[in-house]
């Protein structure tokens, strides 16, 4: 989204949804459910508008429609607002859209945000006007406009013209939030929030980050969720919707994970007690296997809702998720709707290959208290957390039990020659960060250890507990752990718990504990932890700069062979050799891995001319030094193997 205009906040809480992939074309209304208590009413997903089958065609530049939404979509008189999902696609330049009710002044803030030739669709929580009609204005270029309503809200909801509380472009409400950044904002018994409201409906804005991040948005004074509410990369705005409880006086909190960002914050209405907010809640993710793993193209994932992450098991008719795509492995797009109705012909949210996208989504429960998911078109993983409930019917059904968790094969790092080695373990789901984790306190086999393989990890070393939230892993070790050895030791089991955590993507640093408090630090010698560790916190002396997974010491291969590992190098590129009997006999190079910083998986096939006989791979970073004398030395990967005839 580049940086864009910084009309960045708009009407309605709205939500990053997608990005560059694709908008559902048809209408498909799944039946609408009357059996929820005054709030919140689901109704649809139905199409209230596209503009790809209108003679008018696209929106112009500068160009208001107004959509007659209570008469279209066949609303009561009591219905105050309406729940939208909007989608832009196939805009010609960078822009953004403003939603608002029509007969008031338009805001001078934004909705979706869009480079051109995008597809990005965001949910709406949008107040009706005088007549029942909601007004879309494009700001630059033409683009097309998809509008589905999935919902609407009745005297339960309070609808606002946008209320500003933080912009820190200005330094209202604070500074620039940097990395690890939390802040603090006052909502309740502000402007037109009275004291007595439980839940608000939000528009948080992310806007010219200087790196990859994401921001989570929570009630102040509860412990921060393991969820994200949206994500960004650097240089791009990114609007998206939140229904969160107050917490602590009436104030959120939202944490900033890297890097430095502006944030705008927007009140857009507040629920009385038609709604139950509370600090978001994980109920899938398909990441650490939960509930099953990867989502395949065309394939429906159920997620149970009622009596699981705080929701009540009866009494409640619709709730707020918070739906996030990741590891896309090409164009796609998601649809979420109520167990056991008929799937609509609609998108929540649109993502493109290696896409992380989040979206708010407000549904109806269906059979059972559950929602499907469906996912089109390409390979995905699946989070999903739930942020607040409306009261209602929760219809009965039967439960659809979750996929079966396959074996899982992980990597354990153990040590060889005092440096990292890489072995494999096949663990069961769906706790395989745990299931990692204890399989490296079991040490090397019999097998690893005739190769060299063995651990700095000391004997009878016990997980006693691990947790995560916002890639951080927290792992609480048994005493065992800081027995023996000196600094090298403990620097050397310290990497291999980083290691072998960090080579899960939701995983990026590791906290430690001992027997349940914090290690500050460890061993006689004192290493220091007060901090989270990281992989570029490894000594290279430990880590070096590239770790061959495959083919593993001592193995028997035949040429040609692959090479398989992961590595952290000078300009992303080194060299593999491979030598028998004190001469050179095979070169591979440039083979790409990670640059300096960033781990990173490399794969090179090597032919070999030579006798049957032990041979040795090199695999090495010169750091851009070559041979010259002034550099240090390089740290060379050795992997002794056999070639066979």
């Amino acid at each position: 989204m580049g940086n864009m205009h910084r009309r960045v906040a708009r009407w309605t809480t709205v939500a990053l949804a997608a990005m560059i992939g694709f908008v559902v074309p048809g209408v498909g209304p799944t039946p609408a459910r009357a059996d929820v208590a005054p709030g919140f009413h689901p109704s649809g997903p139905a199409r209230l508008l596209d503009t790809r089958t209108l003679a008018a065609g696209p929106l112009l530049p500068g160009e208001t429609r107004s959509v007659a939404v209570r008469s279209v979509a066949g609303l009561p008189t009591t219905a105050v607002a309406v729940v939208l999902n909007v989608t832009v696609t196939e805009p010609t330049e960078s822009g953004f859209v403003t939603v608002w009710p029509t007969g008031q002044p338009q805001p001078a803030t934004s909705n979706l945000n869009m480079v051109a030739r995008q597809t990005v669709a965001n949910l709406v929580v949008v107040g009706l006007g005088a007549d029942g009609n909601v007004s879309f204005h494009n700001d630059r270029g033409r683009t097309q406009l998809i509008v589905d309503i999935t919902g609407w809200l009745d005297d339960g909801f309070t609808p606002l013209a946008p209320e500003r509380r933080v912009d820190t472009r200005t330094a209202l409400g604070g500074g620039r939030l940097g990395p690890g950044g939390v802040l603090d904002v006052q909502v309740g018994g502000v402007g037109s929030i009275p004291t007595t409201a439980k839940v608000v409906a939000l528009n948080v804005t992310a806007t010219d980050p200087s790196a990859t991040s994401y921001l989570t948005v929570w009630p102040t004074g509860q412990p921060r969720p393991v969820a994200s509410n949206l994500n960004v990369v650097a240089g791009q705005t990114v609007p998206n919707a939140v229904l969160v409880a107050l917490g602590d006086n009436g104030r959120v909190s939202v944490y900033n994970d890297a890097g430095s960002t502006d944030v705008i914050v927007d009140v857009m209405g507040w629920f009385s007690a038609s709604v139950t907010g509370m600090s978001p809640a994980r109920l899938l993710d398909t990441r650490d296997g939960s509930c099953g793993s990867v989502i395949p193209p065309g394939a429906v994932r159920t997620v149970a809702v009622a009596g699981h992450g705080g929701v009540p098991a009866t009494g409640v008719g619709a709730v707020a998720l918070n739906v996030t795509a990741t590891e896309a492995t090409g164009s796609t797009y998601l649809t979420v709707w109520p167990r056991g109705t008929t799937r609509p012909a609609t998108s929540n949210l649109n993502l493109s290959a290696g896409m992380t996208a989040p979206n708010l989504v407000v549904v109806g429960l269906g059979e059972g208290g559950q929602v499907d998911v469906y996912n089109d078109s390409a390979t995905v993983h699946l989070v999903v957390d739930v942020t607040a409930w409306f009261p209602g019917s929760t219809p009965s059904g039967a439960i659809v039990p979750c996929p079966p968790s396959q074996p899982v094969d992980v990597k354990t790092y153990l040590l060889r020659d005092g440096r990292l080695a890489i072995a494999h373990r096949e663990i069961a789901g769906p706790a395989v960060l745990r299931g990692a984790l204890t399989a490296l306190f079991e040490g090397a086999t019999e097998t690893e250890g005739s190769a060299g393989l063995g651990s700095a990890v000391p004997s009878g070393t016990r997980l006693l507990g691990v947790s995560l939230a916002d890639g951080l892993a927290t792992v609480d070790l048994s005493g065992d752990f800081a027995t023996g050895g000196g600094s090298l030791s403990m620097m050397a089991r310290v990497a291999q718990v980083v290691f072998t955590a960090t080579q899960f993507p939701n995983v990026d640093r590791v906290a430690f504990r001992m027997n349940g408090a914090p290690i500050e630090f460890l061993g006689g010698e004192g290493l220091v932890l007060t901090e989270p560790q990281a992989r570029w916190m490894v000594d290279r002396s430990i880590s070096g700069s590239v770790l061959v997974d495959s083919p593993p010491p001592g193995a028997t291969v035949r040429s040609p062979f692959t090479v398989t590992g992961e590595g952290d190098v000078y300009e992303a590129e080194f060299p593999i050799e491979v030598w028998a009997g004190g001469r050179q006999i095979a070169l591979v190079a440039p083979v790409r891995a990670g640059a300096w910083g960033v781990w990173a998986p490399f794969t090179a096939t090597i032919a070999v001319d030579a006798p049957p006989g032990p041979i040795q791979l090199v695999a090495y970073d010169e750091g851009g030094c070559g041979t010259d004398p002034e550099c240090p030395p390089v740290i060379k990967t050795i992997v002794p193997l056999t070639l066979a005839g």
